[in-house]
């Protein structure tokens, strides 16, 4: 009985193994050619194994593809980080984690991906709405958090007006791919509805500060952001995130449509 239980935890454990070698090699093959030009084949011999291995694991392209976008931040805990201090932070957060492993970080293979794929677009839309909102709501302070709960739901509903096209893409995507690209569980997305449409529009910005760093550096390579140490690179870009932290949000019931 003992024998057939090591037996059972040691072929499980290979088989963690083989699904991160197989998702390893899947990411770096994507960000390094894209979706379309990926093949199995070529994953599989990135991997050291045989094709039918990443079948088995995975069943298809796709599949792999979304494994591969699948995507925990790992945000530091805000609230805890003294409140000219959380920019800062933020920024040498994803510094680390984007100079630790450019070519396999899924963020930056996500970030390739959604320019072209609408797939791709749509986890990136749900990550950060489901891990960088709540993170800023939980560390906003108390004027910052007034603020957010006097947004009553007439402004939200402003801030949010879909379009007859939006609302036709909408109902074309399929089950499969709106489950894909919606993966956040009941716990994120409680999070991220009480972070409020004013918290919600913060972390947009914040967001597009970060992303435009991974995107000048990491995929454009613009030799003036390239060059830049990760300090210099902190000393500078850290005095604006602040800036989007504490200063008033936008007011999302003047936001353009579409």
């Amino acid at each position: 009985m003992t024998q057939d239980i090591d037996h059972s935890a040691s072929g499980a454990r290979r088989s963690d193994r083989t699904r991160a070698v197989i998702l390893d090699a899947a990411r770096r093959r994507f960000a390094a050619h894209g979706f379309e030009r990926t093949t199995i084949r070529a994953v599989a011999a990135d991997a050291g194994i045989d094709p039918s291995m990443v079948m088995r694991y995975y069943g298809s392209k796709d599949r792999l593809f979304d494994a591969a976008l699948d995507i925990d931040l790992d945000l530091p805990d805000l609230s805890a980080v003294p409140a000219g201090e959380r920019a800062e932070a933020l920024v040498r957060h994803f510094l680390r984690r984007w100079e630790r492993d450019e070519a396999g970080d899924a963020l930056l293979l996500l970030l390739r991906s959604a320019v072209t794929n609408e797939h791709a677009a749509g986890r990136m839309h749900a990550i950060f709405a489901t891990q960088v909102a709540p993170a800023l709501a939980g560390a906003a302070g108390p004027e910052q958090a007034a603020r957010a709960e006097a947004t009553g739901p007439e402004q939200a509903a402003q801030a949010e007006p879909a379009g007859p096209e939006q609302a036709a893409q909408a109902e074309a995507t399929g089950p499969e791919q709106t489950a894909q690209a919606e993966p956040a569980g009941p716990e994120q997305t409680a999070r991220a509805e009480a972070a409020g449409p004013e918290q919600a529009a913060r972390a947009g910005l914040v967001s597009a500060q970060l992303l435009g760093l991974a995107l000048t550096r990491y995929i454009l390579r613009i030799p003036a952001v390239a060059h830049l140490s990760p300090e210099q690179i902190v000393a500078t870009l850290a005095p604006a995130v602040q800036a989007t932290l504490d200063g008033p949000a936008p007011d999302r019931t003047t936001a353009r449509e579409g």
